[in-house]
Protein backbone atom coordinates (compact mmCIF):
# COMPACT_ATOMS: atom_id res chain seq x y z
CA UNK A 1 0.00 0.00 0.00
CA UNK A 2 1.44 3.24 -0.96
CA UNK A 3 2.88 5.74 1.52
CA UNK A 4 0.17 8.82 2.59
CA UNK A 5 0.45 12.15 0.29
CA UNK A 6 1.00 15.29 2.13
CA UNK A 7 -2.40 17.38 2.78
CA UNK A 8 -3.10 20.59 0.96
CA UNK A 9 -5.74 23.02 -0.29
CA UNK A 10 -7.38 23.19 -3.37
CA UNK A 11 -8.87 26.31 -4.87
CA UNK A 12 -12.14 24.90 -3.78
CA UNK A 13 -11.43 24.25 -0.56
CA UNK A 14 -10.95 20.55 -0.63
CA UNK A 15 -8.35 19.48 1.67
CA UNK A 16 -6.66 16.66 1.74
CA UNK A 17 -5.82 14.48 4.72
CA UNK A 18 -2.92 14.26 6.28
CA UNK A 19 -2.82 10.41 6.49
CA UNK A 20 -5.85 9.24 5.39
CA UNK A 21 -5.24 10.14 1.58
CA UNK A 22 -3.68 7.26 -0.02
CA UNK A 23 -2.43 7.59 -3.56
CA UNK A 24 -3.02 4.07 -4.72
CA UNK A 25 -6.51 4.43 -3.17
CA UNK A 26 -9.85 3.84 -5.23
CA UNK A 27 -12.41 6.11 -4.14
CA UNK A 28 -12.50 9.43 -2.36
CA UNK A 29 -15.03 10.08 0.74
CA UNK A 30 -15.58 13.80 1.25
CA UNK A 31 -16.93 15.43 4.00
CA UNK A 32 -17.46 19.30 5.93
CA UNK A 33 -14.50 20.34 8.10
CA UNK A 34 -15.56 23.06 10.66
CA UNK A 35 -16.61 26.65 8.82
CA UNK A 36 -13.55 29.28 8.88
CA UNK A 37 -14.28 32.74 8.18
CA UNK A 38 -12.19 34.45 5.00
CA UNK A 39 -12.95 37.90 4.25
CA UNK A 40 -16.07 38.52 5.93
CA UNK A 41 -17.32 35.21 3.84
CA UNK A 42 -18.11 31.85 5.60
CA UNK A 43 -16.25 29.22 3.61
CA UNK A 44 -17.45 25.22 5.03
CA UNK A 45 -13.91 23.58 3.83
CA UNK A 46 -14.30 19.30 2.57
CA UNK A 47 -12.21 16.88 4.03
CA UNK A 48 -10.93 14.09 1.21
CA UNK A 49 -9.89 11.19 1.98
CA UNK A 50 -9.02 8.84 -0.51
CA UNK A 51 -9.24 4.98 0.89
CA UNK A 52 -9.61 1.73 -0.37
CA UNK A 53 -12.58 0.34 -1.24
CA UNK A 54 -11.95 -3.52 -0.02
CA UNK A 55 -11.57 -2.19 3.35
CA UNK A 56 -15.12 -0.29 3.56
CA UNK A 57 -16.62 -3.17 1.67
CA UNK A 58 -15.22 -6.16 4.28
CA UNK A 59 -16.42 -4.11 7.67
CA UNK A 60 -19.16 -2.43 6.69
CA UNK A 61 -22.30 -3.96 5.00
CA UNK A 62 -23.39 -0.41 3.98
CA UNK A 63 -20.54 -0.01 1.96
CA UNK A 64 -20.80 -3.46 0.78
CA UNK A 65 -24.14 -2.99 -1.02
CA UNK A 66 -23.10 0.43 -2.01
CA UNK A 67 -19.81 -0.69 -4.05
CA UNK A 68 -21.85 -3.41 -5.53
CA UNK A 69 -24.11 -1.43 -7.29
CA UNK A 70 -23.54 -1.15 -10.69
CA UNK A 71 -21.00 1.89 -11.99
CA UNK A 72 -22.80 4.46 -14.67
CA UNK A 73 -20.96 3.93 -17.63
CA UNK A 74 -20.55 8.12 -18.34
CA UNK A 75 -20.43 9.07 -14.40
CA UNK A 76 -21.17 12.59 -13.91
CA UNK A 77 -17.74 15.12 -13.55
CA UNK A 78 -19.19 16.36 -9.98
CA UNK A 79 -18.65 12.38 -9.18
CA UNK A 80 -15.25 11.67 -9.59
CA UNK A 81 -12.05 13.17 -7.75
CA UNK A 82 -8.50 12.78 -8.24
CA UNK A 83 -9.29 10.43 -11.20
CA UNK A 84 -11.85 8.12 -8.69
CA UNK A 85 -15.39 7.78 -7.81
CA UNK A 86 -16.48 10.52 -5.24
CA UNK A 87 -18.89 9.85 -2.33
CA UNK A 88 -19.99 12.95 -0.37
CA UNK A 89 -20.42 11.94 3.45
CA UNK A 90 -22.79 13.71 5.48
CA UNK A 91 -20.98 13.26 8.54
CA UNK A 92 -18.37 15.29 10.04
CA UNK A 93 -14.83 15.01 8.99
CA UNK A 94 -13.46 14.61 12.53
CA UNK A 95 -16.30 11.60 13.25
CA UNK A 96 -14.64 10.04 9.69
CA UNK A 97 -11.08 10.24 10.31
CA UNK A 98 -11.54 8.66 13.35
CA UNK A 99 -13.88 5.87 11.79
CA UNK A 100 -11.26 5.73 9.06
CA UNK A 101 -8.03 5.52 11.41
CA UNK A 102 -9.73 2.65 13.64
CA UNK A 103 -10.15 0.52 10.67
CA UNK A 104 -6.64 1.22 8.81
CA UNK A 105 -5.13 0.72 12.37
CA UNK A 106 -7.46 -1.72 14.17
CA UNK A 107 -4.87 -2.46 16.62
CA UNK A 108 -4.00 1.33 17.75
CA UNK A 109 -7.02 2.50 19.08
CA UNK A 110 -6.23 6.26 20.31
CA UNK A 111 -8.56 5.94 23.53
CA UNK A 112 -6.98 6.18 26.97
CA UNK A 113 -8.27 4.13 29.82
CA UNK A 114 -9.67 5.58 32.89
CA UNK A 115 -10.36 8.95 31.04
CA UNK A 116 -13.02 10.99 31.96
CA UNK A 117 -12.99 12.99 28.60
CA UNK A 118 -12.65 9.01 26.31
CA UNK A 119 -16.44 9.16 26.17
CA UNK A 120 -16.39 12.36 23.79
CA UNK A 121 -13.75 10.79 21.69
CA UNK A 122 -15.94 7.66 20.89
CA UNK A 123 -19.39 8.97 20.47
CA UNK A 124 -19.05 10.15 16.93
CA UNK A 125 -17.14 6.48 15.77
CA UNK A 126 -19.60 4.69 17.85
CA UNK A 127 -22.36 6.73 15.49
CA UNK A 128 -21.23 6.06 12.40
CA UNK A 129 -20.37 2.54 13.34
CA UNK A 130 -24.19 2.05 13.89
CA UNK A 131 -25.08 4.04 10.77
CA UNK A 132 -22.52 2.72 8.08
CA UNK A 133 -23.59 -1.32 9.85
CA UNK A 134 -19.65 -1.83 11.03
CA UNK A 135 -20.23 -3.99 14.06
CA UNK A 136 -17.67 -5.47 14.54
CA UNK A 137 -15.54 -1.99 15.02
CA UNK A 138 -18.44 -0.92 17.29
CA UNK A 139 -18.56 -3.43 19.16
CA UNK A 140 -14.23 -3.37 19.35
CA UNK A 141 -14.44 0.12 20.69
CA UNK A 142 -17.10 -0.73 23.49
CA UNK A 143 -15.24 -3.46 24.66
CA UNK A 144 -11.76 -1.42 24.91
CA UNK A 145 -14.33 1.92 26.41
CA UNK A 146 -15.67 -0.68 28.65
CA UNK A 147 -12.55 -2.02 30.49
CA UNK A 148 -12.92 0.90 32.60
CA UNK A 149 -16.10 -0.17 34.42
CA UNK A 150 -16.40 -3.63 36.81
CA UNK A 151 -18.70 -5.87 35.74
CA UNK A 152 -17.72 -8.09 38.94
CA UNK A 153 -17.65 -7.42 42.96
CA UNK A 154 -14.14 -8.32 42.28
CA UNK A 155 -13.13 -6.19 39.56
CA UNK A 156 -15.32 -3.50 41.88
CA UNK A 157 -13.15 -3.82 44.87
CA UNK A 158 -9.70 -3.67 43.04
CA UNK A 159 -11.09 -0.47 41.24
CA UNK A 160 -12.02 1.50 44.68
CA UNK A 161 -8.88 0.05 45.91
CA UNK A 162 -7.06 1.84 43.11
CA UNK A 163 -9.41 5.15 43.12
CA UNK A 164 -8.25 5.16 47.59
CA UNK A 165 -4.35 4.83 47.30
CA UNK A 166 -4.58 7.26 44.33
CA UNK A 167 -6.76 9.47 46.61
CA UNK A 168 -3.94 9.49 48.80
CA UNK A 169 -1.36 10.47 46.41
CA UNK A 170 -3.15 13.48 45.26
CA UNK A 171 -3.94 14.80 48.37
CA UNK A 172 -0.03 14.78 49.44
CA UNK A 173 0.27 16.98 46.54
CA UNK A 174 0.09 21.09 46.48
CA UNK A 175 -3.99 21.83 45.55
CA UNK A 176 -4.38 18.22 45.01
CA UNK A 177 -3.31 18.00 41.27
CA UNK A 178 -0.69 16.01 40.21
CA UNK A 179 0.55 16.92 36.52
CA UNK A 180 -2.09 19.81 36.74
CA UNK A 181 -4.90 17.13 36.87
CA UNK A 182 -7.17 16.81 40.06
CA UNK A 183 -8.27 12.87 40.92
CA UNK A 184 -12.10 13.35 39.43
CA UNK A 185 -9.87 14.30 35.91
CA UNK A 186 -8.22 10.85 35.96
CA UNK A 187 -11.34 8.28 36.11
CA UNK A 188 -14.16 7.38 34.48
CA UNK A 189 -17.16 9.83 34.79
CA UNK A 190 -20.48 7.85 35.20
CA UNK A 191 -23.20 10.08 33.75
CA UNK A 192 -21.73 9.87 30.27
CA UNK A 193 -20.63 6.23 30.75
CA UNK A 194 -24.37 5.42 31.55
CA UNK A 195 -25.16 7.51 28.78
CA UNK A 196 -22.82 5.96 26.51
CA UNK A 197 -23.61 2.34 27.52
CA UNK A 198 -27.44 2.84 26.86
CA UNK A 199 -27.25 4.23 23.05
CA UNK A 200 -24.89 1.86 22.00
CA UNK A 201 -25.55 -1.21 23.76
CA UNK A 202 -23.50 -1.76 26.41
CA UNK A 203 -25.42 -2.96 29.53
CA UNK A 204 -22.74 -4.73 31.48
CA UNK A 205 -21.22 -1.01 32.36
CA UNK A 206 -24.22 0.08 33.86
CA UNK A 207 -24.42 -1.17 37.13
CA UNK A 208 -21.06 0.06 38.15
CA UNK A 209 -21.74 3.57 36.80
CA UNK A 210 -25.36 3.86 38.48
CA UNK A 211 -23.66 2.83 41.55
CA UNK A 212 -21.03 6.09 41.63
CA UNK A 213 -23.57 8.44 40.40
CA UNK A 214 -25.99 6.69 43.09
CA UNK A 215 -23.73 7.36 46.04
CA UNK A 216 -22.48 10.89 44.93
CA UNK A 217 -24.13 13.99 46.40
CA UNK A 218 -26.25 16.11 43.89
CA UNK A 219 -24.27 19.34 44.30
CA UNK A 220 -21.16 17.47 43.26
CA UNK A 221 -21.90 18.67 39.67
CA UNK A 222 -18.89 18.30 37.38
CA UNK A 223 -19.45 21.82 35.81
CA UNK A 224 -20.63 23.41 37.78
CA UNK A 225 -17.74 22.48 40.69
CA UNK A 226 -14.83 23.49 37.90
CA UNK A 227 -16.59 27.19 37.83
CA UNK A 228 -16.44 27.78 41.56
CA UNK A 229 -13.39 27.52 43.84
CA UNK A 230 -12.94 23.78 43.36
CA UNK A 231 -12.44 22.62 47.18
CA UNK A 232 -13.94 19.86 46.47
CA UNK A 233 -11.61 18.75 43.80
CA UNK A 234 -8.81 19.67 45.69
CA UNK A 235 -10.20 17.57 48.21
CA UNK A 236 -10.39 14.38 45.72
CA UNK A 237 -14.21 14.07 45.71
CA UNK A 238 -15.47 12.55 42.66
CA UNK A 239 -18.48 15.17 40.15
CA UNK A 240 -21.01 13.83 37.68
CA UNK A 241 -22.15 15.29 34.57
CA UNK A 242 -26.04 15.66 36.26
CA UNK A 243 -27.12 17.49 32.74
CA UNK A 244 -26.16 14.03 30.49
CA UNK A 245 -28.78 12.06 32.11
CA UNK A 246 -32.28 11.80 31.46
CA UNK A 247 -35.53 10.90 33.59
CA UNK A 248 -35.17 7.36 32.96
CA UNK A 249 -31.59 7.49 34.53
CA UNK A 250 -32.61 10.29 36.88
CA UNK A 251 -35.70 7.44 38.58
CA UNK A 252 -32.91 4.59 38.51
CA UNK A 253 -30.58 7.08 40.53
CA UNK A 254 -33.47 8.21 43.08
CA UNK A 255 -34.49 5.01 43.37
CA UNK A 256 -31.11 3.61 43.65
CA UNK A 257 -30.31 5.96 46.54
CA UNK A 258 -33.63 4.40 48.35
CA UNK A 259 -31.97 1.03 48.25
CA UNK A 260 -28.87 1.90 49.60
CA UNK A 261 -30.10 4.18 51.83
CA UNK A 262 -32.30 1.02 53.77
CA UNK A 263 -29.05 -1.14 53.14
CA UNK A 264 -26.48 1.42 54.87
CA UNK A 265 -28.81 1.09 57.61
CA UNK A 266 -28.44 -2.48 58.02
CA UNK A 267 -25.01 -3.07 57.63
CA UNK A 268 -24.69 -0.20 60.27
CA UNK A 269 -27.38 -2.50 62.38
CA UNK A 270 -24.64 -5.57 61.74
CA UNK A 271 -21.98 -3.50 63.14
CA UNK A 272 -23.72 -1.58 66.07
CA UNK A 273 -23.84 -3.65 69.65
CA UNK A 274 -27.47 -5.67 69.66
CA UNK A 275 -27.67 -9.09 71.75
CA UNK A 276 -26.78 -10.78 68.93
CA UNK A 277 -23.64 -9.86 68.57
CA UNK A 278 -22.68 -8.93 71.81
CA UNK A 279 -19.72 -11.13 73.49
CA UNK A 280 -19.62 -8.89 77.05
CA UNK A 281 -16.06 -7.73 76.28
CA UNK A 282 -16.00 -4.25 76.97
CA UNK A 283 -13.43 -3.97 74.22
CA UNK A 284 -15.33 -5.27 71.80
CA UNK A 285 -18.28 -2.75 72.93
CA UNK A 286 -15.89 -0.08 72.29
CA UNK A 287 -14.70 -1.06 69.03
CA UNK A 288 -18.30 -1.66 67.68
CA UNK A 289 -19.49 1.66 68.90
CA UNK A 290 -15.89 3.21 67.42
CA UNK A 291 -17.08 1.64 63.87
CA UNK A 292 -20.35 3.18 64.43
CA UNK A 293 -19.49 6.63 65.38
CA UNK A 294 -16.73 6.94 63.59
CA UNK A 295 -15.80 4.76 60.52
CA UNK A 296 -19.31 5.04 58.75
CA UNK A 297 -20.87 8.42 59.06
CA UNK A 298 -18.53 9.82 56.49
CA UNK A 299 -20.41 7.45 53.92
CA UNK A 300 -23.53 9.62 54.50
CA UNK A 301 -25.99 6.48 54.48
CA UNK A 302 -25.72 6.14 50.26
CA UNK A 303 -22.91 4.08 50.07
CA UNK A 304 -23.13 1.10 51.93
CA UNK A 305 -20.37 -1.13 49.76
CA UNK A 306 -17.60 1.43 50.95
CA UNK A 307 -19.07 1.31 54.66
CA UNK A 308 -18.47 -2.50 54.54
CA UNK A 309 -15.01 -2.13 53.32
CA UNK A 310 -13.96 0.83 55.32
CA UNK A 311 -14.99 -1.27 58.57
CA UNK A 312 -13.76 -4.69 57.52
CA UNK A 313 -9.93 -2.49 56.81
CA UNK A 314 -9.96 -1.24 60.23
CA UNK A 315 -10.23 -4.85 61.39
CA UNK A 316 -7.78 -5.48 58.88
CA UNK A 317 -5.37 -3.48 59.88
CA UNK A 318 -5.49 -3.60 63.27
CA UNK A 319 -5.21 -7.89 63.26
CA UNK A 320 -6.87 -9.71 66.35
CA UNK A 321 -3.39 -9.16 68.81
CA UNK A 322 -4.09 -5.10 68.52
CA UNK A 323 -5.31 -3.94 72.44
CA UNK A 324 -7.93 -2.25 70.37
CA UNK A 325 -9.56 -4.71 68.78
CA UNK A 326 -13.14 -7.24 68.31
CA UNK A 327 -12.15 -10.51 69.81
CA UNK A 328 -12.05 -13.68 67.49
CA UNK A 329 -15.36 -14.60 67.49
CA UNK A 330 -16.77 -10.81 66.85
CA UNK A 331 -14.23 -10.34 64.35
CA UNK A 332 -14.97 -13.67 61.99
CA UNK A 333 -18.97 -12.76 62.83
CA UNK A 334 -18.75 -9.81 61.72
CA UNK A 335 -16.67 -9.85 58.48
CA UNK A 336 -18.74 -13.30 57.81
CA UNK A 337 -21.54 -10.98 57.83
CA UNK A 338 -20.38 -7.93 56.14
CA UNK A 339 -19.12 -10.05 53.55
CA UNK A 340 -22.24 -11.61 53.03
CA UNK A 341 -24.01 -8.20 52.79
CA UNK A 342 -21.76 -6.92 50.38
CA UNK A 343 -22.29 -9.59 47.22
CA UNK A 344 -26.03 -9.22 48.28
CA UNK A 345 -25.92 -5.82 47.38
CA UNK A 346 -24.24 -6.17 44.54
CA UNK A 347 -26.32 -9.10 43.27
CA UNK A 348 -29.56 -7.31 44.13
CA UNK A 349 -28.46 -3.59 42.53
CA UNK A 350 -29.33 -4.83 38.87
CA UNK A 351 -32.48 -5.68 39.55
CA UNK A 352 -33.36 -2.67 41.75
CA UNK A 353 -32.60 -0.50 38.51
CA UNK A 354 -35.07 -2.53 36.48
CA UNK A 355 -31.64 -3.33 34.25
Amino acid sequence: MAAPSTSRATPERRIHHDTLYFPDGDVVLSALMDPVQEDNILIHPQQMFRVHRFLLKHNSVFFSDMFSLPAPERPNPNEVYDGVPLVPMQDSATDLASLLSALYSPAALPFKHMDPNTPFLIQGILRLAVKYTMDPLRTRILDHWAADWPRTLVEWDRLERDIAAAKVRYLNNPQGKIDGLYLDDCIPEPAIAIRIARDFGCPGVLPAAYYRAARTPADHDWTIVRQGPGWLLREGFCTVRWELLDHVDLMRIISGREYLSSEYWVVEQAVRINPDNDCGEDMCQRVRMHLTDDVLPPYQGVDPLGAIDACLQREYDLGEDEPESLCLGCREDLEATLNYKKRMIWQAWPNVLHL
